[in-house]
């Protein structure tokens, strides 16, 4: 019981650069996804502040980042991971948690997987210049053309995808509550 309390206190405490460091290199190290995925999830992770207002918090910070890798890895990486080995890699969630997390964070961008070549490259040099007195720290390269095409071109399909299947689940839902009130009715 006292480690219990011991690890919410943890999960409870701002984190510090060091601590968000450390989370994302440990989901880089494990879940060997490309360097581009960074830059893709603070693209996501800034669409979800804007589109919702919803403000990082000691305890929301690692699952939302964790999600906005996970749908990053499926956009940019050839050969990405499954939501099961995300939950094999962070086992605070089970598959069927992460998959339903990164349902929810999908909703709350509004589907908008779409990452322009021009705005890859805002963050891109924004983050670059972060590390102006020690480039080596940077391993990154701008994206070359067909790169920049080819994000564009995953980014869009994932995004057309995500939404076929969100919108086949709620129709799903709805003749599911349809047949309930039926029932209930009859």
């Amino acid at each position: 019981e006292a480690f219990d309390e011991q690890r919410l206190a943890l999960l409870r405490q701002t984190p510090t650069v060091e601590n968000i460091f450390e989370f994302i290199k440990a989901l880089y190290d494990c879940a060997q996804f490309s360097p581009e995925c960074c830059i893709i999830c603070l693209v996501y992770i800034n669409r979800l502040i804007a589109f919702t207002g919803l403000p990082l918090h000691p305890t929301n910070w690692r699952p939302l980042i964790l999600c906005s890798l996970l749908v990053a890895q499926k956009v940019w990486d050839d050969r990405y991971l499954s939501n099961a080995d995300f939950a094999f890699i962070y086992p605070f969630f089970v598959t069927d948690e992460i998959n339903k997390l990164e349902q929810k964070f999908l909703e709350l961008i509004q589907y908008n997987v779409t990452v322009k070549s021009a705005l890859y490259a805002k963050y891109y040099f924004e983050l670059r210049a972060l590390f102006k007195d020690n480039e080596a720290e940077f391993p990154l390269t701008p994206l070359d053309k067909q790169q920049a095409m080819e994000l564009e071109l995953r980014s869009g399909e994932l995004q057309k995808q995500e939404k076929s299947r969100a919108e086949r689940l709620s129709l799903t839902q709805q003749a599911g509550s349809q047949k309930k009130a039926n029932f209930v009715l009859n």
